[in-house]
């Protein structure tokens, strides 16, 4: 093992050979090594600790990590030349600020044991493309890849229930992410800022979808039924102004403020038979909107709720 801080701040440092029988590295080993390059083979280590490699900012690679099965908190933090990192195919879960901003880092692969990714775990990686396959990842922390500006699709959440807040937003060049039938809820602001959005999987369970979530998504064209959908956060869809169609929301019962604001492709929704309440400006310059029926429950809609639908004609 290397222990805790045991060449932190050896700032002439430039390169570790193959670590071929070390299995642990501590908390800080590595920490603020400014001229460190590269690190060998790691091929038994079986942990990464807490800011391990934290501030080595000319690190530009680390060997095979195979047997490394968790990565602690700030980990590669501000690792900022950072490029490529070993296999990781045996990783289970990466801590919270684990890579955050490793500016450099282009391709995280082999992830297909991974279950947890901590909160903002990836943010700031502005020139990560790709992340492999998800399909085991049952949590991921709040602003886990925020800012992700390269970053393209997210694959497989086959096993993920809840996206929790700001976990994708401002990821500007992402297209599509595969959710499946298993996610109930999204978090406020997850998706806020995703210009390139095109598709967001299987939303048939979502039960709940917080402030904000959807917020400036100009690419999107269409949502999906939610048939379960119970309530939805103010802000949720505006300014997603190529959205055409959302499909069934029979479940719920209030549009708050600002949903649909500036949503001006908008043709039609879906069943809105228990909506009681539309917020103020719910659907505020909805411009194509041509009828919205079945709203036999509704109690209250506040003020300028559909302002600027010019094309609306019927209602109710």
């Amino acid at each position: 093992s290397i222990g805790s801080s045991a060449f932190a701040d050896c700032t002439a440092l430039t390169s570790v050979g193959n670590l071929t029988n070390v299995t642990t590295l501590g908390t800080c080993a590595f920490n603020s090594c400014k001229a460190l390059k590269t690190i060998g083979d790691l091929s038994k280590v079986t942990s990464i600790g807490y800011s391990t490699f934290g501030f080595c900012t000319a690190l530009e690679s680390v060997g095979n990590m195979s047997s490394v099965t968790s990565i602690d908190s700030y980990a590669f933090e501000g690792c900022s030349s950072l490029v490529r990192v070993g296999n990781m195919s045996n990783v289970e879960s990466i801590d919270s600020n684990g890579f955050v901003n490793c500016s450099a880092l282009e391709h995280v692969d082999e992830l297909d044991k991974i279950t947890s990714i901590g909160q903002y775990a990836f943010m700031g990686c502005t020139a990560l493309k790709s992340i492999g396959s998800l399909h085991n990842l049952e949590t991921i922390g709040q602003g886990a890849f925020s800012g992700c500006s390269a970053l393209e699709h997210v694959d497989d959440l086959y096993s993920l229930t809840r996206l929790e807040y700001d976990v994708f937003s401002h990821c500007v060049s992402l297209i599509s992410v595969d959710c499946s039938d298993k996610l109930t809820a999204i978090g406020s602001s997850a998706f806020f800022g995703c210009k390139a959005l095109v598709s967001i999987g299987d939303l048939s369970n979502v039960t709940s979808i917080e402030s904000s979530v959807f917020r400036g998504c100009i690419a999107l064209k269409s949502i999906g039924n939610m048939p379960k959908l119970e309530s939805i956060g103010m802000q949720c869809f505006m300014g997603c102004t190529a959205l055409e169609t959302v499909g069934d929301l029979s479940s719920l019962k209030e549009i708050p403020s600002e949903t649909f604001d500036g949503c001006t492709s908008l043709v039609s929704i879906g069943d809105l038979s228990n909506v009681t309440i539309i917020g103020s400006y719910g659907f505020n310059q909805c411009k194509k909107l041509t009828s919205i029926p079945n709203l036999g429950s509704l109690e209250r809609v506040d003020q300028f709720a559909f302002s600027g639908c010019e094309s609306l004609a019927l209602l109710g």
